[in-house]
């Protein structure tokens, strides 16, 4: 028993059923099948902002071709600000809401703005039973030296 990963499959058919679950996909141009008792499947997500030269915008991206930004969304040419999966620093349809409009109010000079707090960043993981974490990570407070409080909910 073992886990396989394969890295950009494309999906053909998943079906369940009482002996678990089946999985074809196409990968390296064959049609692979599977089976198993589970599924783990996980998605990724490549900034993609179609733009064709940024740095020729005067734009600088991390190597992982997200924007840099600053703390107002601005991009390192002032003039161009960036929100959602392109600038991070997470891939949540919510925060990139609120980076647009916290952009859009700094570039029309809105005055009295506050940046996003990262701090309260709520995070979920969709498992059974779900896990909900808000706030600092563990590790980033002990560094700090700061206290760590735990709270577990019970499942309902």
């Amino acid at each position: 028993m073992g886990i396989e990963l394969s890295a950009a499959p494309k999906l053909d058919s998943v079906a369940s059923g009482k002996n678990g679950v089946t999985v074809r996909f196409r990968h390296d141009g064959r049609l692979v099948t599977r089976r198993a008792a589970h599924l783990f499947n996980a998605l990724g997500r490549d900034p993609k902002h179609g733009v064709p030269d940024l740095a020729a915008a005067g734009v600088k991206t991390r190597p992982n071709g997200q924007v840099i930004i600053n703390r107002w969304q601005q991009t390192s040419a002032p003039h161009i600000y960036a929100a959602g999966d392109c600038s991070g620093p997470v891939e949540i349809v919510h925060v990139a809401i609120e980076q647009g409009i916290l952009a859009a109010r700094h570039a029309a000079k809105v005055k009295r703005l506050k940046p996003i707090d990262w701090s309260l960043l709520l995070n979920v993981v969709f498992t059974d039973p779900q896990l909900a974490t808000i706030g600092a990570l563990a590790s980033d407070l002990d560094k700090r030296g700061r206290e760590i409080s735990f709270r577990f909910l019970p499942l309902q």
